[in-house]
């Protein structure tokens, strides 16, 4: 597998392209682009999602849900449920996403100790799971969410990479 990008330099989009290679390279006619390597014809975007505006929140939220269901599927089995609680709580600022023909298919979350990725909102958690679970899922959350106020000022990190479940494997 191999990565070939771009960046677009007005937006700060940029475009990946990859292909698997073997024979599924030489089965597909794809036409080679400038330097000679073999482009796919399914382009994914990393974009950032603060240029994107508030209706890609959800679908951010889906494809987290996506990634921690294991870990966040003890509040609750319901997957949009989980989306509607966890949407508002996301920061755009440092969310970046993937999206390939104009749907959400991965997240990454860069910070630093200025911004974390997760904003928790007690109250909202409280509404959408109730007040034990809630409280349980809250200082679990918390440690995991805000170990970055602990890093030397300067230093970025990742705090969450995740995919959607109908974008893995490919």
């Amino acid at each position: 597998l191999y990565i070939h990008g771009r960046w677009s330099s007005p937006d700060r989009i940029l475009y990946v392209e990859n292909k698997a290679v073997g024979t599924a390279l030489r089965q597909r006619s794809v036409p080679p682009c400038k330097g000679g390597c073999r482009m796919n014809a399914d382009v994914m975007e990393i974009r950032p999602m603060s240029g994107c505006g508030k209706s890609v929140r959800r679908e951010a939220a889906l494809v987290f849900i996506d990634g921690f269901y294991r870990e966040l599927s003890f509040l609750s089995p319901d997957r949009d449920r989980l989306a509607d609680a966890f949407a508002p709580m996301i920061n755009p600022d440092a969310f970046w996403l993937a999206v390939r023909n104009g749907a959400v298919v991965g997240i990454l979350a860069c910070s630093d100790r200025t911004k974390q990725a997760i904003r928790l909102d007690r109250e909202r958690m409280r509404k959408s799971f109730g007040l034990l679970k809630s409280s349980i899922a809250y200082r679990v959350m918390k440690g995991e969410f805000e170990k970055g106020k602990w890093y030397p000022e300067g230093t970025g990190y990742i705090e969450c990479v995740a995919t959607s479940s109908a974008a893995r494997r490919q």
